[in-house]
């Protein structure tokens, strides 16, 4: 499913109808009123604003629809930790028919994603639900339950809820600055048309420093992960500058690689999100 992107270029032009009048003496002809059209957007022409503007309507939205689509391989010490016997011998797994997807209520900061890895050995599968300030995690081979931590507080420009012009600005600003300072670069793309939606194109690049030093930073399994290298492409609806779909190539060496496409819908609509009962958490 390819996202909805593409400016509309056309130029709108006013037709003035003018009537005349009809038999005897000709009357003076009087415009007739025609509404002032609704301007059309500039298009985008900047990819780095792209990015940012995209973002930020992402954060200004209600709630979205998430699925990931997966293939590649990966190390099994990275999936279940060293602990296993054939994590230890360097064995790893098929990740292809590999999904994530649920739902993020950005209002309410809360999201209900499943995921599955169906050719780990045992069957792989499990539930990360974020629900009043706290992340509960499943994971089918570690046990029923959920474990529990504390979910971090985001930045107040990326706060939900802000639809004033002064804290779009704010959340715009702070956006470009975070993209300023991981070396974030993107190349703009031609625009796509997919069966009459029209979609903003761009190719993005991480400087593979930045995403390492952030992988080590977030510790665990993560920061044994060292990427070589990583490719992506971002699609964003035309019309409302949200974000459609996003394609991530990537390698990490003896941790595996990986091949996903990201596709967001279902803008808006009502979600309910609730934390586990207290009986299924560990």
């Amino acid at each position: 499913m390819i996202p909805r992107v593409g400016p509309l270029l056309a130029l709108l032009s006013v037709a003035w109808l003018l009537a005349s009048g009809c038999g005897g003496t000709a009357a003076t002809p009087v415009p007739t009123p025609v509404p002032t059209p609704t301007p059309s957007p500039t298009p985008i022409r900047n990819p780095e604003d792209l990015i940012v503007r995209s973002l930020d309507a992402l954060l200004s939205s209600e709630s979205f629809h998430v699925r990931a689509d997966m293939e590649g391989r990966a190390s099994l010490s990275i999936l279940v930790g060293e602990g296993s016997i054939l994590a230890a011998l360097g064995a790893s797994v098929d990740l292809g028919g590999s999904y994530v997807e649920g739902d993020v209520d950005v209002t309410a900061q809360a999201a209900d994603l499943a995921f599955e890895v169906p050719r780990f050995p045992t069957g792989l599968d499990g539930r990360v639900i974020v629900a009043d300030g706290y992340v509960y995690t499943r994971i089918s081979v570690l046990g029923g339950t959920y474990s529990r931590s504390t979910f971090g507080e985001l930045p107040a420009a990326l706060q939900p809820g802000a639809r004033s012009e002064a804290a779009r600005v704010r959340r715009i600003e702070f956006l470009r600055a975070s993209l300023d300072d991981a070396g974030i670069s993107a190349v703009m793309r031609p625009m796509e048309v997919v069966d009459g939606s029209s979609y903003y194109h761009a190719s993005i690049t991480i400087p593979l420093d930045s995403l390492n030093a952030a992988l080590s930073e977030a510790g665990g399994y993560t920061a044994r992960i060292e990427v070589e290298s990583i490719f992506l492409e971002y699609w964003v609806f035309e019309d409302t500058l949200l974000p459609a779909r996003l394609k991530l190539t990537t390698d990490a060496g003896e941790s595996g690689n990986l091949r996903a496409e990201v596709v967001f819908s279902r803008y808006g609509e009502p979600v309910t999100i609730t934390p586990p009962d207290a009986s299924q958490v560990g």
